[in-house]
């Protein structure tokens, strides 16, 4: 049976799920968690809320312990509001605690289900919203149990813009009812005389204020008066909240109260009324609050974060524009520099914000920090509504997905990213954080120096690395299909020929990492024309095979997409259009098989010792004073209808010899060993073990497991190459009763390798012909 609140709010968004979390002092919370996203959630951020069956698939796909419904809006007409009743049932009996008499009767009828503890009730109703916004009507009234465990009593919520939730069980009963205003007058007082020390007549008037403290007073007045009344308190919770904090603060006098009236009438029309009875209604004991009215005002030295201003402008830029007394993110007033709602995308994968200058993610609390409700309309009253900027974003200016391809537009209307390829989409659109490099400001002819520096390091190599780099300036949205190494001794210039080509690019399209990072979970850094990976030294702890292999899948296409993984960031796809040159010190610095055809090395027999004084400090100011601009030109004119990108390029002198370098003393041994057997068409690494010439040191390197992993790459250095068993569900062969792998000579049909490897198996002796 579906239950009334499932009927009347499923397709309302503020749902929520939750998981079982301890908190800092260890106790077991019910942590909100985003019915839109893996994250956490909260009850004041909209983005996170969704309706129920978001929540459900949420639940299902990223799991948690239950639902939750936020108090808030369900519409322009209603709020939904909540009582949370603790501790009026025990887990040895079914009796309802008597206490909770006078609030049943108020409720009754109204949907109510047990607590997800079973101890407790959760009643749900709805209010009109001119009545919720009437006065405050938050109220927590908690008694301690005499046998010191958990406190029991209520805690009632009616609020507009969320801040509370309940967990939800859709296993109660009752209807979703309208709560008319004075049966939740009847019911808050009901709650308020069940707080400890107060009235036990149902309505009572409201404790008299306390005498107030004069510092307290003064500050609270203060604060109050500094605190302008801007866009930012439009809403009647925020009056009503700093209202409550200037009766605490005060004590309730008429100074508090004139002071918040006339605070209060810069916005709202009715604040003489309104005021006074909000004012009537107010109790002391919440120890001040709204952040104690902005730790009053900022210490008395406040500045109006809510102020904005252009932010500076000029050739410098902002850095550059701002005093040397100012610090940065500044205006000269102390003030953050200016962002708009058009600065922001929602994320809807998510349920953040994209933030479209830098590409990074803001979380909604932030986006509402640091932009102003937004008018949406005027209500039957003709008060206008406001709702959060990031709601605004999210309902009007929403992407489905992100990515990053060169030579796009920055959104990618009408078609989304499905399994790495393209596909058709009316109405959707992808976030591309790809950013055009600026425009080209320089001399073509003017290339001259750096033309020569290159031709200088890598006198044979010149054209083709020429070639390859213009390659990634005139065609950044086009996959290379080899990679680029540059090689030589330290301090003979490699970087500062590959600096002018990552400007050309683009710096935001351009990225330097090391080895280690390369091999890594993360890697953002393949959004990349250009991603060197700097300095590969034979001293740096890496596996040189899993480099090598984690190169060759991003060194060239296909793959044509890359799927990226972000810390914090739900994995989305991209073209695979990097550009990778490696640079080195040593040709031992990584591995390289013989035949490779992905990659170029280009090696410099240069010393640092023939670039004498200030050579490199030259061509550097010289790049500084227009040389960038003049290798940019240079490389987006240079011819290349000779380059075939796509082609393997050509193996290189340097290239055979770190091919040959990598050909260790146990290779030898290998095809010595595979010679003894007379090059059967199949072998097993027992077959090796057991070939006649096979020297001890050479048995002992077999049988260290330390050099497993090493042992596919000495059969692969010998034309071997592993064969699956289609038989097992592990690929491997039965022989001699133990599971192992059977490699077979490369150059067979895959035919007359599986017939090899199943004569093999059925053998018992070493492999043959």
């Amino acid at each position: 049976m579906t239950s009334p609140l499932e009927t009347a709010l499923a397709l309302v968004p503020i749902w929520l799920r939750w998981k079982l979390e301890p908190n800092e002092k260890g106790n077991l919370t019910k942590a909100p968690y985003s019915a839109k996203h893996p994250g956490k959630g909260s009850h004041t951020t909209p983005a996170d809320w969704g309706t129920l069956a978001q929540a459900q698939l949420a639940l299902e796909r990223w799991g948690g312990d239950g639902l939750g419904v936020v108090a808030a809006a369900v519409d322009h007409e209603y709020v939904q509001g909540e009582l949370d009743v603790d501790g009026c049932y025990s887990l040895d009996c079914d009796q309802r605690a008597s206490w909770l008499d006078p609030v049943a009767e108020i409720l009754d009828g109204h949907y109510c289900e047990p607590s997800v503890s079973g101890t407790g009730l959760h009643y749900h109703f709805l209010v009109r919203r001119d009545v919720a916004t009437r006065r405050r009507w938050r109220i927590n009234a908690k008694r301690e149990t005499a046998n010191g465990g958990k406190a029991h009593g209520f805690e009632l919520a009616v609020l507009e813009s969320g801040g509370y939730y309940l967990t939800v069980t859709l296993e109660g009963e009752g209807e979703l009812r309208v709560l008319e205003e004075s049966q939740l007058e009847a019911l808050h007082g009901a709650i308020a005389a069940f707080r400890p020390g107060a009235s036990k007549s149902i309505g009572a008037r409201r404790a008299p204020a306390r005498p107030a403290d004069p510092d307290l007073h003064t500050r609270t007045l203060s604060a109050l008066a500094a605190l302008r009344n801007d866009e930012r308190f439009t809403d009647r919770d925020d009056w009503i909240a700093i209202g409550f904090a200037v009766h605490d603060g005060t004590g309730g006098s008429l100074a508090g109260r004139l002071a918040w009236t006339a605070w209060t009438a810069e916005k709202h029309a009715d604040a003489e009324n309104s005021c006074c009875r909000a004012w009537d209604t107010f109790t002391p004991g919440g120890s001040i609050t709204v952040a104690t009215l902005f730790k009053f005002a900022r210490e008395d030295g406040w500045h109006d974060q809510a102020l904005r201003r252009d932010p500076p402008t000029g050739n410098g830029g902002v850095l550059a524009s701002l005093r040397d007394d100012e610090p940065i993110g500044g205006n000269g007033e102390g003030l953050p520099l200016a962002v708009t709602r058009d600065d922001f995308l929602g994320y809807s994968l998510q349920g953040n914000f994209i933030f479209r200058p830098t590409g990074q993610l803001w979380p909604a609390s932030s986006i509402n920090a640091r932009l102003r409700p937004v008018s949406v309309g005027k209500d039957a009253d003709g008060k206008e509504i406001f709702i959060s900027a990031s709601r605004w974003i999210s309902e009007h200016q929403a992407v489905e997905q992100m990515t990053w391809q060169p030579g796009a537009p920055e959104i990618i209307r009408n078609r989304l990213v499905v399994e790495g390829a393209w596909q058709e989409y009316v109405g959707a659109s992808v976030f591309n954080q790809y950013r055009a490099p600026p425009p080209i400001n320089g001399d073509p002819d003017k290339a001259g120096p750096y033309l020569e520096l290159a031709r200088t390091i890598y006198p044979a190599d010149a054209d083709h690395i020429l070639d390859w780099f213009a390659h990634r300036v005139q065609r950044p949205g086009e996959k290379i299909n080899h990679m680029l190494v540059l090689g030589g001794d330290p301090g003979i210039g490699k970087d500062t020929i590959i600096e002018p080509v990552l400007r050309a690019v683009g710096e935001r399209n351009a990225h330097t990492i090391s080895p280690a990072q390369f091999v890594g979970r993360f890697n953002g850094h393949l959004k990349s024309v250009v991603l060197r990976v700097a300095e590969a030294q034979s001293g740096q702890k890496f596996d040189r095979f899993e480099f090598y292999e984690t190169l060759k899948l991003h060194g060239a296409a296909p793959p044509n997409s890359i799927r990226i993984d972000e810390k914090n960031v739900q994995e989305y796809s991209i073209a695979n259009v990097v550009g990778l040159i490696l640079t080195a010190n040593k040709r031992s610095a990584f591995y390289l098989p013989a035949d490779d055809r992905r990659t170029y090395v280009a090696w410099s027999e240069c010393r640092q010792a023939d670039f004498v004084g200030d050579h490199f400090a030259k061509q550097w100011r010289w790049y500084e004073h227009g040389g960038f601009g003049h290798v940019a030109a240079y490389l987006a004119r240079r011819d290349l209808r000779r380059f075939n990108a796509k082609a393997p390029p050509p193996k290189t002198g340097a290239f055979l010899d770190i091919v040959n370098l990598n050909r260790a003393s146990e290779d030898a041994e290998f095809a010595d060993a595979v010679d003894q057997l007379n090059s059967p068409k199949v072998v097993t690494l027992e077959d090796i073990r057991d070939a006649a010439n096979s020297t001890q040191a050479f048995k002992d390197y077999l049988n260290d497991r330390r050099n497993r992993r090493l042992i596919s790459h000495r059969f692969e250095a010998i034309d071997y190459e592993p064969v699956r068993n289609p038989d097992a569900a592990d690929g491997l062969w039965k022989v001699r009763y133990r599971r192992v792998v059977i490699y077979a000579r490369k150059g067979l049909t895959m035919q007359d390798k599986l017939e090899a490897a199943r004569q093999r198996a059925s053998r018992t002796g070493h492999s043959g012909q």
